[in-house]
């Protein structure tokens, strides 16, 4: 159900500045505490948004270089969005950056997982004395996912996927079966131009099969069929906006098979098919196209270890590019395509990569 309005919640403290100029973070890095989860710093370089897991525990906002660090207070959200009465803990959750960085969106529920009265928020980095519910529904919303315009949010109500266009205006893209259950937003992607939106559903069997909607029509296309219901895959459109990578793994602890990426055109034609052999699949982070689209970075576990894997498309090789075992998230490459943006369990910080 749509909120009627957006709904301005006052979460005390003053509105936070931006920084005067944008860091270049490809030239140094941000640490991070031990108990820091989820952080997405914005595409501008400027912002920190992270969820504190121990003392004032909940969401919060930072400047890149860790200065005026600030709570979104769930208190506030609580008391303004709950019967009278109502004292259910409000959890704040799936921090993400819009594209142009102008807006941090998250959401909410009341009570313990999976919980209630979700919503969908969005508020300027400015000023987060303001923000505002743009969707909301009992059901449990999952995958908030920005549209390369900044204008939009893909969210996930219970098994349908809905498009929501700022500030409060929503549409229904696929009625039923759309499930992101356990990757939430990494199993939906965008294409460049934002016509496009990747997404799976579920079939007879259990098991998921990728579609792709252009969103301003009714056109629904079946890009590939599943019948393995332990396979997961992470979709990611190429920036010419032609080609789509999937890197499909299985969920199960005792699975001997290797993840593998595939590349496909958008008639679901496979182009590329690739075993990463001696890894194993990680559900939880990006797959990232280079710049010119020649190559694809992702991150794959061996053991207890998480590495960062490049595939060339070029003569479809793979080679490993970090050891340390620790990476966390991949961020964005750099516009020469010469650097990653990594997070690793205790800092953001740029990785060097040969072309």
């Amino acid at each position: 159900m749509l909120s009627s309005c957006g709904l301005a919640l006052l979460m005390g403290g003053c509105s936070m500045l931006a920084s005067q100029s944008p860091a270049d973070l490809f030239d140094r890095s941000i640490p991070l505490q031990f108990d820091w989860a989820d952080a997405q710093l914005s595409p501008d370089n400027r912002w920190l948004a992270y969820l504190q897991t121990s003392g004032q525990k909940g969401l919060w906002l930072a400047k890149a270089d860790l200065t005026g660090a600030q709570p979104i207070r769930s208190d506030q959200l609580r008391q303004t969005s709950t019967d009278a009465g109502k004292t259910s803990v409000v959890n704040l959750v799936n921090p993400a950056w819009s594209p142009n960085s102008k807006f941090l969106s998250f959401l909410s529920y009341e009570g313990l997982p999976p919980g209630e009265n979700h919503r969908l928020w969005y508020l300027s980095p400015d000023n987060i004395s303001n923000a505002i519910v743009v969707y909301e529904e009992s059901q449990r919303l999952t995958a908030g996912l920005w549209s390369p315009n900044s204008k939009s949010i893909a969210v996930v109500d219970g098994e349908q996927l809905i498009l929501v266009d700022l500030p409060h205006e929503a549409q229904m893209i696929v009625a039923k079966r759309v499930v992101v259950f356990p990757i939430g937003s990494r199993a939906l992607a965008w294409s460049a131009d934002g016509n496009w939106l990747a997404y799976p559903v579920m079939n007879a069997q259990n098991a998921l099969e990728l579609w792709i909607a252009e969103v301003s029509t009714e056109d629904r296309r079946m890009l590939m069929e599943n019948e393995d219901a332990s396979a997961i895959r992470l979709p990611s459109w190429c920036p010419d906006g032609g080609r789509i990578a999937l890197l499909e793994g299985r969920m199960s602890p005792d699975s001997q098979i290797a993840p593998s990426l595939r590349v496909l055109n958008r008639d679901g034609e496979v182009q590329v098919d690739l075993q990463v052999l001696g890894t194993e699949f990680t559900p939880t982070t990006p797959v990232l196209w280079s710049p010119e689209g020649e190559r694809i970075a992702l991150i794959l576990r061996q053991g207890a270890a998480f590495d960062v894997w490049m595939v060339n498309l070029n003569d479809v090789s793979y080679s490993q590019l970090t050891t340390d075992g620790n990476v966390s998230n991949l961020l964005r490459w750099s516009t020469d395509g010469k650097k990653l943006l990594i997070r690793t369990w205790e800092a953001i910080k740029p990785l060097n990569v040969s072309e």
